[in-house]
C-alpha cells in the first residue's frame, strides 16, 4: 500500500510541476496568445465574407471567360 501511495504522490508532484511550467510559459508569452486569439476570432467571423467574395470572383471569372469566347 505504501508503494501505491508513493506512486500517487510522485504522479501528483509531476502533474503540479507540469501545470506550473505550462502556466509560466503561457504567462511569459501572453502577447502571442493574444495575437493568436484575435487572429482565430477574425478568421472565424469573416468566413462567410470570404465565401461570398470567392463566389463573386468565380462568377466574374466565369462571365469574363464566356464573354471572351463569344467575341
Amino acid at each position: 500500500m505504501e508503494t501505491v501511495a508513493h506512486a500517487l504522490l510522485w504522479s501528483l508532484e509531476g502533474s503540479i510541476s507540469l501545470a506550473t511550467t505550462g502556466w509560466a510559459f503561457a504567462l511569459a508569452h501572453w502577447q502571442w496568445w493574444l495575437v493568436f486569439t484575435v487572429f482565430a476570432t477574425v478568421w472565424t467571423v469573416t468566413a462567410p465574407l470570404r465565401g461570398l467574395v470567392g463566389r463573386l470572383l468565380l462568377a466574374t471569372g466565369s462571365f469574363v471567360y464566356r464573354w471572351t469566347e463569344i467575341t
